[in-house]
């Protein structure tokens, strides 16, 4: 549906916790080898890795965003980051972010990529507004209209 809504291609990689890999023999490690592989096969990919994010306390809520290395990956992270705590969390005081090393596909893919930190299940406010349709709805829509202006700044062929 998004497709025909927006008018942009795309491919979901994943919906839940289950391995891209085709070998009985589950690693972490290889599972995002092969994840990352996937994003790289595609056309002119630009990767969007959506999370929920986790605290040992319940202090920690808001939204952030990580950026893999690279001006565009900047740019398309800076835009969404802004757009989300713009209208979704105006008291957070996160800001969007380059990906540490350790953040596999961000680190090894040659594409503009982001990491979206949706809200901290540790926090029960955020727990409940990430339950609500209406709350993942204004989330989906804020990502798809950032990617838009991305695009609108930027000659992808």
């Amino acid at each position: 549906a998004v497709a025909e809504l927006y008018g942009q291609e795309n491919t979901l990689i994943r919906q839940d916790d289950s391995s891209k890999c085709d070998t009985e023999d589950y690693s972490e490690h290889r599972d995002l080898e092969c994840r990352t592989a996937l994003v790289c096969a595609e056309r002119n990919p630009v990767y969007v890795s959506i999370h929920q994010n986790h605290f040992p306390t319940a202090q920690a809520g808001g939204a952030q965003v990580i950026y893999a290395p690279g001006a565009e990956s900047e740019t398309l992270g800076r835009i969404m980051h802004q757009n989300i705590i713009n209208a979704l969390y105006p008291y957070c005081r996160r800001v969007a972010e380059p990906a540490a090393k350790k953040l596999y596909i961000l680190s090894h893919v040659q594409c503009p990529a982001v990491l979206i930190e949706c809200g901290f299940v540790s926090n029960p406010s955020d727990l409940e507004n990430l339950k609500r349709p209406a709350f993942q709805t204004s989330l989906a829509v804020l990502m798809m209209a950032s990617y838009l202006q991305y695009l609108q700044n930027t000659v992808r062929i």
